[in-house]
């Protein structure tokens, strides 16, 4: 039984105590027959009984119990299959790029809009391969400060985001796509009916959470995360075009000063508004 949520299971996996990103993702294609992102069914099966000749103590008749003990130890969202990062915890993957999608402090939305219009440098609404390379560039900062080692790496990690996270194979990573390689809060409007009317307490508080700063104003990261949230409740994640006109529809009809931004009585009205 693993020690931490983030030991893996075994040290050695098919000869290899270091499992590079590409390799990795080869292992999960291997075994992920369908290509649905799930290693599951009878397609478990049979990457749980390589894993059991990995580690000569497992009881080889007792495979049921062998796969109840993986499950329960690193099937994260009790779905009894396995996905990416949770396979990434059962084996011995390099400690660097795939450890940051182990995070479990989450992003404020906020901070994710921040970092998404860093990147989309052209404002396209999409990061292509080089600024996709700028991102991981400076996401492999944060584990070495050999920037040889990372430079060398670059072009692999930028091949294995894209065959990771980019859905529709256009080589670009979307906004929705992003939110699936960043750790991202839960959507706060999530925890308020869409009919409901709110009290003080609540309208205060929802204000804060997005007045991230505390300056009295919803505005630039801070107000297109709102918006995102605000379109992400109908079930589906918004692309940067629709977030644009959505804050220029905003900004027409409650930023009654015209300085861009929000204040507490233009949310407000704002929230009035979309109620009636």
């Amino acid at each position: 039984m693993p020690k931490s949520a983030l030991s893996p299971y075994v040290t050695c996996f098919k000869g290899q105590n270091e499992i590079d990103s590409p390799t990795f993702v080869e292992i999960f294609q291997k075994y992920d027959q369908d290509g649905n992102g799930f290693i599951e069914s009878h397609e478990l099966d049979n990457f749980l009984r390589d894993l059991q000749q990995e580690n000569p103590k497992n009881n080889k008749s007792d495979f049921e119990k062998f796969k109840r003990s993986i499950l329960d130890n690193y099937d994260h969202d009790h779905d009894g299959r396995i996905g990416m990062a949770e396979l990434s915890k059962i084996l011995p993957t390099e400690d660097n790029f795939l450890l940051h999608f182990r995070q479990s402090t989450k992003l404020h939305v906020a901070d994710f809009m921040k970092i998404w219009y860093h990147y989309d440098v052209d404002r396209s609404g999409f990061l292509e391969r080089e600024e996709l390379k700028g991102f991981l560039f400076d996401l492999l900062k944060k584990t070495s400060d050999k920037e040889k080692d990372h430079l060398q790496k670059l072009d692999d990690y930028t091949e294995v985001i894209l065959e990771l996270f980019d859905v529709n194979k256009d080589n670009k990573i979307e906004l929705c796509e992003l939110s699936k390689i960043l750790p991202v809060e839960e959507n706060y409007l999530s925890k308020f009916q869409a009919d409901a009317e709110l009290t003080k307490d609540e309208f205060n508080d929802l204000f804060r959470h997005y007045d991230q700063d505390n300056n009295g104003h919803i505005e630039d990261s801070e107000l297109m995360g709102f918006i995102r949230d605000v379109l992400a409740r109908t079930g589906k994640e918004p692309t940067t075009t629709a977030l644009e006109k959505y804050r220029q529809n905003i900004l027409s009809v409650c930023d009654s000063d015209n300085d861009g931004r929000l204040s507490s009585k233009e949310l407000a009205m704002l929230l009035c508004s979309s109620e009636k």
